[in-house]
């Protein structure tokens, strides 16, 4: 069972502001969850890639380091069900995942990194080298974060993570070396820690996939045969479900693709039932696949504060996580609201 957990800190090694000098709320208050939701977590975030790269068109032959999942990072959204027995997925992030920083500061805080962040999977499964392009400075200061803290956990090697702030390459005999501006080697994958990446295309931009694996209508056509008492996937609509076979006032609206030209006409990602109207854009737009309805489902509450539960994957693993807490009726929960941690129970 997830249980409410008030937790000591070490309020000393917590940063005061993350993004954009905005102040960062850290509470004491956490989660305590069964790993068995951890194992169903991981299992969906090889099982969600694995369903991509067969479903491609043509499917993939080949993958990065010849394994489906390798080089996939995945932030996933969770509502925690009022009987605190499962866990929802509302959306998976894989284009730009940020977090890392915050979420392992916030588990060092706790104390207890044995217990709630598996060094081993950490030390393996990321980057030496990250870049921050130029607009997201407003990510510095938890980008840094990312990279210090990783680097305590063992990642990135005796250089630890390290910022590279342009790329050169030279070519000889079909061997490609990378460099840093101050001249180290730096390794071919890159961890890009921004939404649009470049086309340079002699580096390895990590996540790989990012793009498609966000798409909502991925993961709703996936959600049809999952499977899983703990850790579920509120029901999606897309066709072949008709428009009027949709409980339009049970079901939240989510546009396939964020920042695409329908989300962009309708200023929004999401539409609620309130906002749907006579529903005649979002008719036009379900029938043209650029947007999927999903059943509005209710979360944990505790201190009048609602909870989201934030796991970070890396390489069909979660390494780490976070929970979030909003007021009461928050409709959209993000990193703005108050932090809380995580611990992984029996």
């Amino acid at each position: 069972m997830i249980k409410v957990v008030e937790c000591s800190l070490r309020r000393e090694i917590i940063p005061p502001s993350l993004w954009a000098r905005r102040p960062y709320h850290v509470n004491s208050v956490g989660l305590e969850v069964p790993r068995v939701i951890k194992r169903e977590a991981e299992r969906f975030a090889q099982e969600f890639v694995d369903y991509y790269c067969s479903h491609a068109s043509p499917p993939f032959s080949s993958h990065h380091h010849g394994i489906p999942w390798s080089g996939t990072y995945l932030r996933m959204d969770l509502f925690v069900d009022p009987s605190c027995e499962s866990v929802a997925l509302l959306e998976v992030n894989s284009r730009f995942v940020d977090g890392w920083g915050s979420s392992l500061n916030l588990t060092r805080a706790v104390g207890n990194y044995a217990s709630n962040a598996d060094a081993e999977q950490i030390k393996w499964r990321f980057p030496s080298s990250w870049f921050l392009p130029a607009n997201n400075m407003a990510y510095r200061a938890e980008f840094n974060l990312a990279m210090s803290e990783l680097t305590l956990m063992g990642a990135g090697g005796l250089g630890g993570v390290q910022e590279m702030k342009r790329w050169e390459y030279t070519s000889c005999e079909d061997v490609v070396t990378y460099l840093y501006a101050d001249h180290h080697h730096a390794e071919a994958e890159v961890y890009y820690y921004g939404w649009d990446r470049p086309g340079t295309q002699h580096l390895m931009w990590l996540p790989v996939y990012g793009y498609d694996l966000e798409n909502k209508r991925l993961l709703a056509e996936f959600s049809w045969n999952w499977r899983s008492a703990c850790f579920t996937i509120p029901r999606c609509y897309t066709d072949p479900v008709s428009w009027e076979d949709i409980p339009k006032e049970q079901v939240i609206w989510k546009f396939c693709e964020k920042n695409s030209p329908d989300s962009m006409r309708a200023s929004t990602n999401i539409v609620y039932p309130n906002e749907l109207g006579k529903g005649k854009f979002v008719r036009q737009c379900y029938h043209r696949h650029s947007i999927i309805a999903q059943d509005i489902v209710p979360s944990l509450e505790a201190g009048g504060n609602i909870c989201q539960l934030i796991l970070l994957a890396a390489e069909g693993k979660v390494v780490t996580g976070y929970t979030l807490w909003a007021p009461s009726g928050t409709r959209v929960i993000t990193d703005a609201y108050t932090h809380g941690p995580l611990i992984w129970g029996d």
